[in-house]
């Protein structure tokens, strides 16, 4: 159960179907070519994303795929 305490953290649209293809386990080139969008562009959301939801370092991917469920639900 989510904590009523917590801030309600939003994704753009965008985002949130890139970290649904990230979840898929689909690489970042992959979501790029699908998308229509450079890999960088794809590199840069993931920051952001990790940014949104204060992750950082090598399980940053990881973590923000379970929260994308958090979000979802």
């Amino acid at each position: 159960m989510a904590d009523p305490a917590a801030p309600v953290l939003v994704l753009s649209e965008r985002r949130q179907q890139i970290l649904e293809h990230l979840a898929e386990g689909r690489p970042p080139k992959a979501i790029a070519h699908e998308l229509g969008i450079s890999p960088r562009t794809i590199e840069r959301h993931f920051a952001n994303i990790y940014a949104k939801f204060a992750l950082s370092g090598k399980s940053a991917r990881a973590g923000a795929v379970a929260r994308l469920s958090r979000l979802t639900r």
